[in-house]
């Protein structure tokens, strides 16, 4: 079955939604999804917690979110999504086991 623009989409909003809700955990706050990234960045990629892969994975889906919500003429492919299920899938377990809230 294909994706749909909200499937695509969902993958991005996965790993903001639970960034955010690390940054909380630790006591850090972010107003947009360019704060949160660029604190995810700052306090967990610089520190080596995450990987700059990681950091990247998470860039590179909101800027494809972002592409797809606000550039009438971009349509991401499914050649372009499907990489990052599995990444998504193990950056979301892997920041889920940093949280102290569970």
């Amino acid at each position: 079955m294909p994706l749909n623009k909200e499937d695509k989409k969902s993958i991005y909003y996965t790993l903001f939604y639970i960034s955010n809700a690390l940054l909380v955990d630790k006591g850090l706050f972010a107003k947009t999804h360019a704060g949160v990234i660029a604190k995810i960045n700052e306090h967990f990629v610089k520190t080596g917690i995450l990987s700059r892969d990681e950091g990247r994975t998470i860039s590179i889906l909101q800027n494809m979110r972002q592409s797809g919500d606000y550039d009438d003429c971009f349509e991401w492919s499914e050649e372009d999504v499907f990489p990052f299920f599995k990444r998504t899938e193990e950056l979301l377990l892997k920041i889920e086991s940093l949280l102290n809230i569970k």
